[in-house]
């Protein structure tokens, strides 16, 4: 299902990531405000007025900074959806677009980091860049592959894109086209990270009998088709397989040695943050 494309206000709390195997949850943090303004001024983030948090070493500048300091031991997060070469689509980034952010954040001393690098920060306290960002991507799309991993290639920066598992390699399951695993492999190899978006359960369904209300279907339990609501035990169920049999694929595939969960819609069951870190999970 396609969400906000483009670039989603860098850092804010939209999507929670499980960092499996030694679990623990970290929210994008957000900005201080000197920080903002220096995003928005080059254009990586809207005005949205966001308050602030991140310790600020150095204010923006009016022209490029390549050696200056905005923060220390902080990671700027940086998710985006679909780029694309032509504006197919009112909410997809243009690929031009995206190369003058990459251009920008070159050019005022951002230094892009690897979610293995992300992770051994949050996980172990492990020593990042000044001005640290990383870049995500979500949902997978076949775009990925053809208008934004060139650009990424060109300025040498690393990405991490979250699948969702079973829309790859599956020209028959619905919505924009994604990516296949022989592409997926190629970028691999060249520094982009794929992980767990779910193996299908990017999608709503009805939280009420009468079908007036819906629910993200990592939120809670939910009604499927005309069954009767599923119990919480029956929806952790489900919820674990389709994780678990996503991480499998994926392991399979790109041999992740780690794993990471992104959840659709920045939406989860309370409880995920304590049961994702017990053994098995």
């Amino acid at each position: 299902m396609r969400r906000k494309s483009g670039i989603i206000a860098a850092v804010a709390i939209l999507v929670l990531f499980a960092i499996l195997g030694g679990a623990v949850t970290q929210q994008r943090t957000i900005l201080k405000n000197d920080v903002r303004l220096m995003l928005v001024k080059l254009k990586l983030m809207p005005n949205t007025g966001q308050s602030p948090e991140l310790p600020i070493k150095h204010k923006p500048s009016d022209v490029p900074t390549p050696n200056a300091v905005y923060y220390r031991d902080g990671v700027i997060v940086l998710m985006y959806h679909e780029v694309t070469k032509t504006q197919t689509d009112p909410k997809a980034l243009l690929a031009s677009k995206f190369k003058e952010q990459l251009e920008l954040m070159k050019a005022n001393g951002f230094h892009w980091i690897t979610m293995g690098q992300y992770r051994d920060f949050i996980l172990h306290h492990a020593p990042v860049p000044d001005n640290a960002v990383l870049m995500t991507f979500d949902d997978g799309y076949e775009s990925f592959y053809q208008d934004a991993y060139p650009l990424l290639q060109q300025y040498q920066v690393p990405a991490t894109n979250f699948v969702i598992v079973n829309t790859i390699d599956n020209p028959k399951h619905p919505g924009i086209p994604k990516l296949n695993w022989k592409q997926i492999q190629e970028m691999h190899r060249h520094g982009v990270d794929f992980f767990n978006h779910t193996y299908d359960s990017h999608s709503y369904a009805y939280a009420d009998a009468k079908h007036r209300e819906i629910r993200a279907l990592l939120a809670g339990p939910v009604y499927q088709g005309k069954a009767d609501k599923e119990s919480t035990a029956q929806f952790e169920s489900r919820i674990y397989k389709d994780l678990l049999k996503a991480q499998v694929k994926l392991h399979e595939e790109v041999g992740n040695t780690y794993d990471v969960v992104a959840f659709p819609y920045g939406v989860f069951f309370g409880k995920y943050d304590q049961d994702l870190q017990e053994p098995g999970h």
